[in-house]
C-alpha cells in the first residue's frame, strides 16, 4: 500500500487514477475541488479540518461522490461543502459496503443534502462527524431514511 500526498489546489482525480486499491491519499491544508472515488481507498486531511472539497455548483453535483459498487472507502478529517446547485456534500452513489466517514465537516449548503446515497449502503460507519445545511431538503439522506434539515453532530 502506497501514500500519496497531494498538496494545496492539486488535482486530487489524478491522485486517485494513479492509486490502487488500499493507498491512502493525504491532503495537506488548503482548497481542492471536487472528486470521485472509483476504488478502495483511504482520502485522509493531513490535518483534521485543514483540506476543504468544494463541489462544482451543478445539478446532480458532489464535492465528494463514491461510485456505484464501490466498497471499503474512508473519508478521513475533510471539510466538505456543496456548492450551490449540488445535490449534496458527499453522495455515496449506491449499493457499497465499507464505507467509514470519520472527523469531517459535511454542508449541504443552500440547495442540497449534506450526505446523500443512492440505496444500498450496508456495513458502512459514520463516526465524529457534523453534518449541516441551509437548504429545505433532508439534511442527511440514507437508503430512503431522512433525517430533518438543519445541523446534527455525530460523535
Amino acid at each position: 500500500m502506497t501514500t500519496i500526498t497531494i498538496s494545496d489546489g492539486e488535482d486530487i482525480s489524478a491522485a486517485i487514477n494513479t492509486a490502487t486499491a488500499g493507498d491512502t491519499i493525504i491532503l495537506e491544508d488548503g482548497a481542492y475541488s471536487a472528486f470521485t472515488v472509483s476504488k478502495s481507498i483511504i482520502v485522509q486531511a493531513e490535518n483534521p479540518g485543514g483540506a476543504t472539497i468544494t463541489g462544482p455548483g451543478v445539478n446532480q453535483g458532489s464535492a465528494v461522490r463514491i461510485e456505484s459498487g464501490v466498497n471499503n472507502v474512508t473519508i478521513d478529517g475533510l471539510d466538505i461543502d456543496a456548492a450551490a446547485n449540488d445535490l449534496a456534500g458527499l453522495y455515496i452513489v449506491g449499493n457499497s459496503t465499507g464505507i467509514q466517514v470519520q472527523n469531517s465537516d459535511i454542508d449541504g449548503g443552500s440547495t442540497g443534502h449534506a450526505l446523500s446515497s443512492g440505496g444500498g449502503l450496508t456495513d458502512s460507519t459514520f463516526d465524529n462527524n457534523t453534518f449541516s445545511s441551509t437548504a429545505t431538503s433532508a439534511l442527511v439522506y440514507v437508503n430512503g431514511e431522512v433525517s430533518n434539515p438543519g445541523t446534527v453532530s455525530a460523535a
